[in-house]
């Protein structure tokens, strides 16, 4: 959960992407979680890209590895032709005979696992001060508060809770033109 907090992904989104590691043979390290976090904060799909990410290496394992994986990332904004032809000196077209083999395969996965987790280190960090972060985070914890409510047998008092909180939100909602025109009024803003 700490883990989460300091990226971009819910705890539901990086427990989906270790159980599918596991489930492929993979041991997760967090050094891997930091690096598919830290590569995907550069993206404008984080999600996509960690999904991306977490079945090109789960694909690996099963031997062999094919353009369509590799132009996954690609599509998501990540330069992984680039990054095998600065340190492989494979070229988009070679790339598909190198990683037939396995032993090719997991080179090129070590490669970019490697090159992504120098270049884009902190990425996630940087993102996860975000607004937009601190909100998923706050999702996150309301949501792992409800599942406890709910178990908790509070269901009744959860839906009275819900229902006058969507009341306020869509009074907070009518009030906003009526604010900005009486803070311009006021103060000369806007």
């Amino acid at each position: 959960n700490s883990f989460a907090q300091n990226t971009q992904f819910t705890v539901n989104d990086l427990s989906q992407a270790y159980i599918k590691l596991k489930a492929a043979g993979i041991e997760p390290t967090n050094q891997m979680l930091q690096t598919f976090a830290d590569t995907a904060a550069i993206t404008t799909d984080s999600l996509g890209s960690l999904e991306a990410m977490t079945d090109l290496i789960t694909r690996t394992t099963a031997g062999g590895l094919g353009l369509e994986e590799l132009q996954r990332l690609a599509d998501r904004g990540i330069p992984v032709f680039r990054i095998l032809q600065e340190q492989m000196g494979l070229t988009r077209d070679k790339v598909s005979d190198f990683g037939k083999s396995a032993e090719g395969a997991n080179k090129i996965v070590n490669v970019l696992m490697n090159s992504m987790g120098k270049e884009f280190k902190g990425a996630a960090e940087e993102m996860a001060n975000s607004a937009e972060t601190a909100f998923q985070n706050l999702g996150s914890e309301w949501d792992q508060l409800l599942n406890s409510i709910m178990k908790g047998g509070l269901e009744d008092l959860l839906i009275d809770v819900a229902e006058w909180a969507t009341d306020i939100v869509k009074a907070l909602k009518c009030m906003i033109p009526y604010i900005k025109i009486e803070l311009t009024r006021m103060v000369g803003f806007f």
